[in-house]
C-alpha cells in the first residue's frame, strides 16, 4: 500500500552497508507519489567543493560576497544528474524562476536567480545547495522501507537539517526522531532484513 513521505527524513539503517552513497545518508524527499521519489542527501558535503566553485564556473559576480556563503560547501545530493545544482532553502517571500514550494516552509530552487540573490548576500534564513540528486521508481521506496534499508521520520528540525555538522547530523536526526542509538543499532544488529 503507498504511503506518502513527502517532505518527511529517511535515514539510512545499519543493513545500507558500503554504499559510499546512501550509508549513514539522511536524505530530505522533496518528492513523493504513486510514480516514483525524489529526494537530496542533506549530509554528505563534496570534498573542496564549495559555492565560489560554482560562481566561477558560472560566471556569476561575486567580488561583495560573505566569505560564509563563497565557502559554503556544495552537497552531494544524489548519483542522478551530478552536474545539476538545486538550492533546499527555507522560503524568503523571494519568487524565482524555478521554485517547488514544499512543506514546513521550505522550498527547492533549480534557477540562476537564486544564486545570483546568494552571490548578492540576499540570503533565505537557512539553504543547502546539493550537486545532484536520488530517485526512486514507483513502489521502490515503498519496498526499501518495508525492507528496513531506511527509517522514516516526520519529526523535520530545520537547525538539525541545515547545520554544519555533517558527520553527526545522521544520529542527530535519529534521536531528534525518538531513537536511542546503542538500542537502534542493536535492533539491526538482531533483525537484518524482514
Amino acid at each position: 500500500m503507498f504511503q506518502n513521505h513527502k517532505s518527511e527524513v529517511l535515514l539510512a539503517t545499519p543493513l545500507i552497508k558500503n554504499d559510499a552513497i546512501f550509508t549513514k545518508s539522511v536524505i530530505y524527499l522533496c518528492q513523493n507519489d504513486r510514480h516514483g521519489a525524489m529526494g537530496l542527501i542533506i549530509n554528505k558535503p563534496l570534498t573542496g567543493e564549495s559555492l565560489r566553485d560554482v560562481f566561477d564556473e558560472l560566471s556569476i559576480t561575486h567580488s561583495n560576497t560573505f566569505d560564509e556563503v563563497l565557502n559554503h560547501p556544495l552537497y552531494m545530493g544524489g548519483p542522478i544528474s551530478p552536474n545539476k545544482i538545486l538550492i533546499l532553502h527555507t522560503t524568503n517571500g523571494r519568487n524565482y524562476e524555478s521554485t517547488i514550494k514544499l512543506d514546513a516552509g521550505l522550498a527547492l530552487t533549480a534557477s540562476m536567480d537564486i544564486l545570483e540573490d546568494l552571490a548578492n548576500n540576499i540570503l533565505p534564513e537557512y539553504f543547502l545547495p546539493v550537486v545532484g540528486y536520488s530517485c526512486w521508481t514507483a513502489e521502490q521506496l515503498s519496498e526499501e522501507i518495508k525492507s528496513n534499508d531506511w527509517v522514516v521520520t516526520t519529526k523535520l528540525n530545520k537547525k538539525i537539517l541545515f547545520n554544519y555538522e555533517n558527520n553527526t547530523k545522521w544520529q542527530q536526526h535519529l534521536e531528534h526522531s525518538g531513537y536511542a542509538m546503542q538500542k537502534f543499532d542493536t535492533l539491526f544488529d538482531n533483525i537484518g532484513h524482514c
